[in-house]
C-alpha cells in the first residue's frame, strides 16, 4: 500500500467517527461536563500539594498547569487513535482478526481505524483550555514554535505509547489471553499524570524512558512552559532523537512480534 492510500483509509476512519460523535452529540456534550468537572478536582488536588510545596520539585503553580494542559491533550489523543492497541489480543482470542486478514489491508491498521473514537480526544480540549487559562492568567506567555515542538512531542509520544501496548498484546499469539499485561502497562502510565522528573534513580530511567513515560506531557510541560530556547535547543534535539529511537526499537519489536505470531497463528483460538 502507498502512503497516500494509508492516510485515505485514515481519513475514512476518522471522519466516520466524527459523524458517529454527531450522532450522539447529547452523549458527548455529558462527557465534556464530566470532563471539566473532573479537572475542577484535578486543580483541587494540586491546590493543597502546591500549598504544602510552593516549588513542586522544579514545578510551580504555572508550570504545572501547563502539563496538567498538556496530559489532559495526550491521553485525550491516546484514547481516540491508539487506546485499542492495549486489546488487540481480543481480536487474537476470539479469531474475529481473521475477518481483517481477508482484506488486502494490514490488518493492524483496519483494527485501529475501526476503533477511532474523534470524540475522545475532542473531549480533551475544553480541560486543557481552562488549564491553559489559568496558566496564561498566571502569565504564562508560550511562543508559536514552543508549542508546536510541544504538540509534535505529544502526538509522537501518543504513537510510542500504542506501540508498547500492541507488543505487550502481540504476545497473545503465545500466551493466550494478556488483559493481566494490558492492565500492567495501563497502571504505569498512570505515571503520566504526574511530572516524571520528580522520579528517582531506576524507577525514573525505566519509567520515563525507557517505557517512554516523560513524553506523555512531562517534557511537552517543560517546552511550552520554559520554552525550547530556556531549555536548550541541544537538549530539545536530544529528547527528539530518543523518541525517535523508542518509536524505532518498540515498532521494530512489534513487527518482528506481528510476523512470528502470524506464523503460528490457526484462527479462532490463536
Amino acid at each position: 500500500m502507498t502512503w497516500r492510500e494509508v492516510l485515505g483509509i485514515v481519513g475514512k476512519g476518522l471522519w466516520a467517527s466524527l459523524k458517529a460523535g454527531a450522532y450522539f452529540r447529547v452523549s458527548f456534550i455529558l462527557k465534556v461536563l464530566s470532563g471539566l468537572v473532573r479537572a475542577a478536582t484535578v486543580l483541587v488536588f494540586w491546590r493543597a500539594v502546591l500549598q504544602q510545596a510552593p516549588s513542586f520539585v522544579g514545578w510551580d503553580e504555572t508550570s504545572i498547569l501547563v502539563f496538567l494542559g498538556c496530559s489532559e491533550l495526550f491521553f485525550g489523543l491516546q484514547l481516540a487513535l491508539v487506546s485499542i492497541a492495549g486489546r488487540f489480543w481480543v481480536y487474537i482470542r476470539t479469531g474475529y482478526l481473521d475477518v481483517y486478514l481477508t482484506r488486502p489491508v494490514d490488518a493492524r491498521l483496519l483494527v485501529a481505524v475501526a476503533n477511532f473514537d474523534v470524540p475522545l480526544a475532542v473531549r480533551s480540549v475544553p480541560p486543557s483550555l481552562v488549564y491553559f487559562g489559568l496558566a496564561a492568567a498566571n502569565g504564562w506567555q508560550p511562543g508559536a514554535g514552543d508549542l508546536l515542538v510541544a504538540l509534535a512531542f505529544i502526538v509522537a509520544g501518543a504513537l510510542l505509547l500504542g506501540l508498547i501496548q500492541l507488543c505487550f498484546s502481540l504476545t497473545s499469539f503465545w500466551l493466550g489471553p494478556t488483559e493481566p499485561l494490558d492492565e500492567f502497562v495501563n497502571s504505569l502510565y498512570e505515571f503520566g499524570h504526574y511530572p516524571v522528573d520528580t522520579l528517582s534513580g531506576w524507577v525514573r530511567v525505566l519509567v520515563a524512558w525507557c517505557l517512554g513515560l516523560g513524553y506523555v506531557a512531562t517534557v511537552p510541560a517543560r517546552c511550552a512552559a520554559r520554552g525550547v530556547a530556556a531549555l536548550g535547543l541541544d537538549t530539545v534535539c536530544a529528547l527528539a532523537v530518543g523518541l525517535a529511537g523508542l518509536v524505532m526499537v518498540w515498532g521494530g519489536l512489534s513487527q518482528l512480534l506481528w510476523v512470528r505470531g502470524r506464523e503460528r497463528y490457526e484462527g479462532f483460538g490463536g
